[in-house]
């Protein structure tokens, strides 16, 4: 097992058992992005000359994360943009709430600024990029007996396709409109059936970094295999088309950190590193 799919399997119980701990803070929370830095900062340590993490001043919104994969040799990319949710708390009001009904409450948040569903800038199409969400749980809710139950895997962090998750949003959300989607519409046993492991992001079926074609086969794979309800992928796509390019990545820079503030980057960018001598 590599470095990379090591910290793939170990950070979801990281994640649900800092949830499951949140309440026993005096006051405030974990925020969505305190997970995200936890990831970069796991991948940061690594200190590899493959990878570079660039992060920028002031972010935007639209996505927390972009993983960028690049081939030096053959010119290939891939990004993966990630918009991380959080499940809500275990009890509302004073009162428990059950399992079954703990939602994802800002998954049809509307950005301020544009006055957009945040999921809609996630989604619109770009080249090569693939929009994931990630949806990160409480341990108690992890090991549920019930839920353990279920397949796919409940973990501290799922990953699902945008393009997915939109089933569930997009007859709610219109144009013009900053109205809510039901609250059915995004409780966790809803969109459970479209949870994939992190493990897709980070293993390769090598030891070296993760290229872009191991993701593109992963992430297809992942795609083909989820069983969805019957007819509802008709009206959507999801491109995993490889992107070639002579020129490197927009954050890349020759001999630079592994680790820097940069300007050219609109969120966290990871850029992973492959085809050549870097541990390919």
């Amino acid at each position: 097992m590599t470095v990379f799919c090591h910290i793939a399997h170990r950070f979801p119980s990281v994640v649900a058992t800092m949830l499951e701990q949140e309440k026993n803070l005096v006051q405030g929370r974990f925020r969505e992005t305190t997970f995200t830095d936890l990831l970069a900062a796991s991948l940061i340590m690594l200190d590899r000359p493959e990878l570079q993490i660039d992060y920028p001043r002031e972010p935007s919104t639209g996505g927390d994360l972009d993983l960028v994969y690049w081939d030096r040799r053959t010119g290939e990319r891939l990004t993966v943009r990630i918009q991380a949710k959080r499940l809500s708390p275990a009890t509302e009001g004073g009162r428990p709430i059950r399992w079954e009904i703990r939602r994802y409450n800002h998954l049809d948040h509307v950005v301020p600024g544009t006055g957009q569903y945040q999921y809609w800038t996630l989604t619109s199409p770009r080249p090569s990029v693939v929009p994931l969400y990630a949806f990160y749980n409480h341990q108690a809710v992890v090991e549920d007996p019930q839920v353990r139950k279920l397949k796919p895997v409940v973990d501290g962090a799922n990953l699902a396709f945008a393009t997915d998750i939109g089933i569930e949003l997009a007859p709610h959300l219109r144009v013009g409109s900053t109205a809510h989607a039901p609250s059915y519409a995004k409780r966790l046993k809803r969109l459970q059936p479209y949870f994939f492991p992190l493990t897709r992001l980070l293993c390769a079926p090598h030891r070296g970094v993760p290229r872009p074609r191991d993701i593109e086969r992963n992430l297809h794979r992942t795609f083909e295999s989820l069983i969805v309800p019957a007819g509802v992928r008709d009206r959507q796509h999801l491109q995993f088309a490889l992107q070639a390019s002579p020129q490197a990545p927009a954050s890349y820079v020759e001999g630079g950190p592994s680790f820097r503030i940069s300007e050219g980057v609109e969120r966290p960018t990871i850029l992973f590193i492959s085809g050549d001598d870097r541990g390919d």
